[in-house]
């Protein structure tokens, strides 16, 4: 931090546990978020080309089915939004939890303070602290997992099935003539990358978002 923005911050912030909370999630962001942010925009693109690519071979079979193979992706961005949300907010309650479990690993293990502790007989005491603490982040994290990973399976059971029906409606317009073997393996392809196109590019949407 240079000297103009480290004047504006005043010294009684630092007493304030709010501000070594922002702080602390400050900082462990600011070494990943912008090259995530990048990439996630990048990705975005990449999506998008992709996705108007596949929904054109698709349009030459039926208007329609594009249109199934969005929404069928579209469950899987609500569940991503919501999650993200969800994470970002965790983190955010987490914050005084991390901060104490830096505090007392900083304690049991600094050479500063390892004879203050040892003096002091305070290291059952801050080790118990320190698992507890552990404990419980570890039980909201497989809390927020567990309700992932059954959203997760809904919507891509929603999505399978939507892709099951496109399935169909190539194989019938095959079955009529309408399509060769060749064109039905291409459209078939194309259902499937769409698909995942869709879901790529909303997905990209929501880290951007994050």
């Amino acid at each position: 931090v240079d000297r103009q923005h480290a004047a504006r911050v005043p010294l009684a912030a630092f007493d304030r546990p709010s501000f070594h909370e922002r702080l602390q999630r400050a900082a462990a962001e600011v070494s990943a978020r912008p090259v995530r942010l990048l990439q996630d925009l990048l990705a975005v693109l990449a999506a998008l080309v992709g996705l108007v690519v596949m929904a054109a071979l698709l349009l030459s079979v039926a208007s329609w089915l594009p249109v199934l193979v969005a929404a069928t992706a579209l469950p899987h961005a609500f569940v991503r939004l919501r999650h993200a949300r969800q994470r970002v907010a965790w983190q955010q309650d987490q914050v005084p939890v991390q901060r104490d479990l830096g505090s007392l690993a900083a304690a049991l293990t600094s050479r500063g303070t390892a004879k203050d502790v040892r003096v002091l007989h305070l290291g059952a005491a801050f080790g118990a602290r320190l698992a507890a603490l552990r404990a419980r982040l570890h039980r909201s994290l497989r809390a927020l997992a567990q309700v992932r990973s059954r959203d997760e399976l809904l919507v891509t059971t929603v999505a399978s099935l939507g892709l099951f029906g496109a399935y169909l409606v190539l194989v019938d317009e095959a079955l009529v003539g309408g399509l060769s073997l060749g064109a039905l393996v291409l459209q078939a392809q194309a259902a499937q990358r769409a698909q995942n196109a869709v879901r790529d590019l909303l997905a990209a949407g929501v880290a951007v978002h994050e």
